[in-house]
């Protein structure tokens, strides 16, 4: 407990749980890790920056279970806390030997433009993939089991109700599931999540998203309570994140001096939780909390590195290291660099093949995207044959294509397929549910961007594949453009006049639009 002003701060220090050097990342891996597929995976694989305390803490886990780990490193800021943390990293990998490879890839651009781009994939050579943070469902069932944790220990009368707890948020899935924890406890306390990653990486739809992932796995593992149960308030802030990710700040630092107890061995870190404790100080200065709590999911001390613990990392990072300001590419999350990254790699797998489909325009995974789209885009959506055959009328559409623009198809296939993991979803387009394909394509579709582009460029070449084709018609309930007059009766005078006069037959009645259009 201590003070700051007229306020009493709490902290609940994940940082003592056992295993893994502790913190939040312990509740995550405890259950991910022994849960199909990672139980019996031949090998993991997962990412982070080259200070990624989820990173070391699956590396001891591998260390512990005999499980090969691959880990995709990226570039951040060089510090004393990333250093004790990738110390720890290349100390492990001493031990584990060939079982730990590490790979850097530059920034965190790399991590979506490189071969075998581990951020898009679920499995790679047999190995699992661990995502970022490890948020998946049944890992956040471990922090929702935190925020019941807390709930419990204020009925024991272990400490006062906060009225305010305060913890930092990057992939979200901590922040969702100690809601929704304490929500199933009885104890809808707020949760300030204070943002240490930028706006894009982390927007407020996303934790949505998670919320209602996280309410499905608890249902399907049979949980109470669920029925009508409001999560407590999840408050996302921003505005304490300095120059981007990685980056310290005086108030961060500042917070970090005033909450350290070295007596009880607390201590924090000021690129996650000492920004989450300078936006609680904050609030505590200006009287908007009076029993604020700072949920600490740092991990604990960590042992002394092995010594020439550098020679265990790749010699890109050794060489980055040693020239900390050369080749660091500034992170951009922008439509025009994640276009630039789609056309360079416009073959990317998605995760079924289409039969049939691969010796022309469209590749067979391509294929299983477009005709994804097809199912989206009609109703009702047509039986499987004319899915196959529209698509068919695509690819050999496509095929008319100069080489330019072909590339640009792939591009628009790939962007589709892959855009939704980064707006929330744990899915790529071709893996969703019906009714949430369909909405997904509505909301890209609606998009100014690049990206919106690619929707509404896939859903012309849907519609054109399918209304050329009048034998799909009967089957998708659509009746033809053609106007309701007699074939010998000439058309009206104004059509035929001016430039487009030989196409007046084709005309559609005033206010009609294809099925789908929109």
């Amino acid at each position: 407990m201590r003070e700051a002003g007229e306020a009493a701060i709490s902290v609940k220090r994940d940082d003592l749980l056992p295993g893994l050097h502790g913190g939040t990342k312990v509740r995550k891996l405890d259950l991910l890790l022994a849960s199909p597929p990672f139980d019996t995976a031949a090998g993991w694989v997962s990412m982070g920056a080259i200070g990624s305390g989820h990173v070391l803490g699956l590396a001891e886990a591998a260390r512990e279970r005999g499980v090969p780990l691959t880990a995709y490193l990226f570039d951040e800021p060089y510090g004393p806390h990333v250093e004790e943390n990738l110390a720890a990293l290349a100390s492990c990998g001493k031990r584990l030997g060939a079982a730990l490879r590490l790979v850097f890839v530059g920034s965190r651009a790399g991590l979506l433009l490189r071969p075998p781009w581990p951020l898009l994939r679920r499995t790679i050579g047999g190995a699992a993939v661990v995502p970022p943070g490890a948020t998946l469902p049944r890992a956040m069932v471990g922090t929702v089991l935190g925020g019941l944790e807390l709930a419990r220990q204020i009925d024991a009368g272990e400490l006062e109700p906060p009225d305010r707890i305060y913890l930092p948020v990057g992939t979200g899935g901590t922040a969702v599931g100690i809601a929704l924890g304490l929500g199933l406890g009885g104890r809808p306390i707020p949760v300030h999540a204070v943002a240490v990653v930028e706006h894009l990486l982390l927007p407020a739809r996303r934790l949505r998203a998670l919320e209602g992932l996280l309410r499905r796995e608890l249902a399907a593992l049979g949980t109470p309570g669920l029925e009508g149960l409001e999560a407590a308030p999840l408050v996302l802030r921003r505005g304490y994140l300095g120059r981007g990710y990685g980056h310290v700040t005086p108030e961060g630092l500042a917070a970090c001096a005033a909450l350290a107890d070295p007596g009880a061995r607390l201590a924090l870190e000021p690129i996650y939780t000492g920004k989450a404790a300078a936006a609680l100080l904050e609030d505590a200065r200006a009287g908007a909390t009076r029993r604020p709590l700072l949920w600490n999911t740092h991990r604990g001390v960590l042992p002394a590195p092995e010594p020439g613990w550098r020679e265990h990392l790749p010699p890109a990072l050794r060489g980055h290291l040693a020239h900390p300001g050369r080749g660091r590419r500034r992170f951009l999350v922008t439509a025009g660099v994640g276009a630039a990254g789609l056309l360079g790699a416009g073959r990317l797998a998605c995760t079924g093949r289409r039969p049939g489909f691969g010796d022309g325009s469209l590749t067979a995974r391509e294929a299983t995207i477009f005709a994804a789209a097809v199912q989206a885009l009609l109703p009702p959506a047509p039986i499987e044959e004319l899915v196959d055959r529209i698509v068919a009328a695509a690819d050999a559409y496509v095929a008319t294509f100069p080489q330019g623009r072909r590339l640009e198809v792939h591009g628009m296939l790939f962007a589709v397929e892959q855009a939704p993991l980064l707006e929330g979803h744990l899915s790529r387009f071709s893996e969703l549910p019906l009714p949430e394909a369909s909405a997904y394509l509505a909301a890209l579709r609606a998009r100014p961007d690049l990206l919106g582009d690619a929707g509404r460029g896939l859903r012309d070449l849907c519609l054109l594949a399918t209304y050329t084709r009048p034998e799909i018609w009967e089957a998708i309930g659509y009746t033809g453009p053609w106007e309701q007059r007699p074939l010998d009766a000439p058309p009206p005078l104004e059509a035929r006049r001016g430039p487009y006069a030989d196409y007046a037959d084709l005309r559609a009645s005033e206010g009609e639009s294809p099925e789908g259009w929109s």
